[in-house]
């Protein structure tokens, strides 16, 4: 892993299908996302993109490969009114742990020319640990709402 890639892995009790069904619905981040003030399609004629509003940024993603049996796909920043995170990379990758539980793995890598790589790679890597918890958090709410419709 390059030096400048922040990273942050952990088990989530959910069934890989279930997460990938999650995490791999590139134009709804904000299904699991809940610092997203909206999450909608960008236009872009050269494949998936998507543009995020927080309430303090902008960033435009596009999907720059995903591949639906290994469980990973990647994605880079485009555009941002934060010019340091113009050509920064991401990646979701997931494996089994049994039948019901997954390892995921979040990875962010800053544009190592960027002036403040250093300091975008730390807010990166203070981040993951939180995006993982809106990602467990949304799958145990996606859970009870799936053993109360089955209840009803």
């Amino acid at each position: 892993m390059e030096a400048y890639t922040a990273s942050f892995s952990a088990t989530v009790d959910s069934p890989i299908d279930r997460v990938w069904d999650l995490v791999s619905d590139f134009l709804h981040l904000d299904r699991w996302h809940p610092m997203l003030e909206s999450c909608e399609p960008a236009k872009d004629s050269d494949g998936i993109t998507r543009l995020l509003n927080y309430p303090n940024l902008w960033v435009i993603e596009k999907l720059t490969r995903i591949d639906h049996d290994a469980h990973f796909f990647e994605y880079c920043v485009v555009d941002s009114c934060r010019v340091g995170l113009i050509d920064a990379e991401g990646a979701i990758r997931l494996a089994p742990e049994g039948s019901k539980q997954t390892r995921v793995t979040l990875e962010a890598r800053p544009n190592a020319s960027a002036a403040d790589a250093a300091q975008i790679r730390a807010q990166l890597q203070a981040g993951l640990p939180v995006r993982m918890d809106h990602l467990r958090s949304a799958l145990e709410t996606e859970g009870a709402s799936r053993t109360g419709d089955r209840a009803a």
